[in-house]
């Protein structure tokens, strides 16, 4: 959150022009998702919590939308106890099964990965078209 906060958006648009290519990231992405956070910022904290690695990324923009901590930790405090219950409630239903469960993970695992791997590449391949199509449509630099 403070990092956000000290970093401010003309330090993490620098960021991304410089280095963002690396991550498949825009300015226009950054654009989207701080207009996305400025009217559903108190919802994408609190679902934000619920979602694996964008948990962890939360507090970024969060810090630069400059939402006032207490809200900020209300928020996330709310989206993180759920996601604790749910894994707390999910360990007390599966815990007497596991080996069960391992089985049944086991036999889609291969299935799992490919899947994985061709959503990536799908993902890959659409944003390096939009950045190809941005440059086509764009006036040459000279």
């Amino acid at each position: 959150y403070y990092i956000g906060r000290w970093a401010d958006e003309p330090i993490v648009r620098r960021f991304i022009r410089r280095y963002g290519k690396f991550f498949l990231l825009s300015e226009s992405d950054i654009d989207r998702a701080l207009t996305a956070f400025a009217r559903h910022g108190q919802a994408i904290v609190f679902f934000g919590r619920l979602i694996p690695i964008i948990r962890s990324l939360i507090s970024l923009p969060a810090g630069m939308q400059r939402m006032p901590m207490l809200k900020f930790l209300f928020f996330t405090t709310l989206g993180a106890t759920l996601w604790n219950i749910a894994l707390l409630v999910g360990g007390v239903i599966l815990g007497t099964n596991w080996d069960q469960i391992l089985g049944l993970v086991r036999q889609y695992e291969t299935l799992t990965l490919i899947v994985l791997i061709v959503l990536v590449v799908i993902f890959v391949a659409v944003r390096l078209r939009e950045r190809r199509r941005k440059r086509a449509a764009s006036p040459a630099a000279d």
